[in-house]
């Protein structure tokens, strides 16, 4: 494992040549796609997503470790590879290591054409895992991926309706339910449309007065 001075690190991040995440984020990656690849073998998911499972843990194979330790001796993991993705909006955290991207392109490199994606869209939460709610296909090619329920109502408007049209009462008690939903969230710091915000959703009491809104048990 290679090792590095703070500053030492500092000016390698600063060249914008390598993808950098924290070591804690690489093995929530690596065990959500574990995760997904132990479903594939049971049955539970399509050969497709099956497919795209072995892909990303191909891909966060290419990640190697490196260890920063400061003037007083703390040590930073981090897990470091050569660029493959240019970030939207990224934020970012004190060695450069991702923290939040809204997107990004696969870049021309081998990887990326080794794996069919050059110039691809970046769906970070794709890309760490996360097993989606929804996916519609783009006109472009690819697909639009939707992670949680609410994400999919907020871009969608009202959502799939599967049993019937919902009443103009029951719009405004969704409605209602909904925004109780998102202050929740706000409340906890959450990002609506992440992860965590699905498994606030499951089994909670807006899910339950969702369901009693709509008539089902």
């Amino acid at each position: 494992m290679k090792q590095y001075t703070t500053e030492e690190f500092k000016e390698i991040q600063k060249s914008d040549k390598f993808d950098i995440i924290s070591f804690n984020a690489y093995v929530s990656t690596l065990t959500e796609i574990k995760n997904g690849i132990e479903k594939a073998e049971t049955g539970d998911l399509q050969e497709e997503e099956v497919k795209e499972m072995h892909i990303l843990k191909s891909d966060l194979d290419h990640f190697h470790p490196v260890k920063v330790m400061d003037n007083d001796f703390k040590e930073t993991f981090l897990m470091v590879r050569e660029k493959q993705v240019e970030f939207d909006n990224v934020e970012k955290g004190e060695f450069g290591e991702i923290l939040k991207a809204e997107g990004g392109i696969y870049l021309n490199t081998d990887l990326n054409k080794a794996l069919a994606r050059e110039g691809a869209d970046y769906d970070i939460m794709k890309a760490q895992g996360h097993k989606y709610f929804k996916r519609e296909p783009k006109a472009g090619g690819g697909y639009k991926y939707y992670y949680t329920e609410a994400q999919y109502k907020k871009e969608k408007g009202t959502g799939e309706k599967k049993e019937g049209v919902w009443n103009k009462e029951q719009e405004k008690k969704i409605a209602e339910n909904d925004k109780a939903f998102k202050e929740h969230l706000e409340s906890k710091n959450i990002d609506p449309y992440s992860y965590e915000a699905s498994k606030e959703w499951k089994g909670s009491k807006f899910q339950e007065k969702q369901k009693e809104i709509l008539g089902k048990k």
